[in-house]
């Protein structure tokens, strides 16, 4: 089985140029953890983290516009085995 998981961070600042420069240490972060062996409990094969397009990006939250991250987290979980 086969997901991607939308994940945005959004940072509520007035300096763009600050929120964008908090965005992108938590996108390091993100990948730092990422790769720090996701297992997802033992169910997980397989883990991508990738970008949107764009990455860091100005994101409408309840009508407001706002810098922050738009990341997708694809996994592929093990089948589930039955006992007939």
């Amino acid at each position: 089985m086969f997901y991607s998981v939308r994940m945005q961070c959004v940072i509520d600042d007035a300096d763009q140029d600050q929120a964008a420069d908090i965005a992108s240490s938590y996108m390091n972060a993100f990948i730092d953890e990422h790769y720090k062996d996701i297992q997802l409990d033992g169910s997980c094969n397989v883990s991508y983290l990738r970008g949107g397009d764009p990455t860091l990006a100005v994101l409408n939250w309840a009508g407001r516009d706002y810098i922050g991250l738009n990341l997708f987290l694809d996994v592929e979980l093990k089948a589930a085995v039955g006992i007939s």
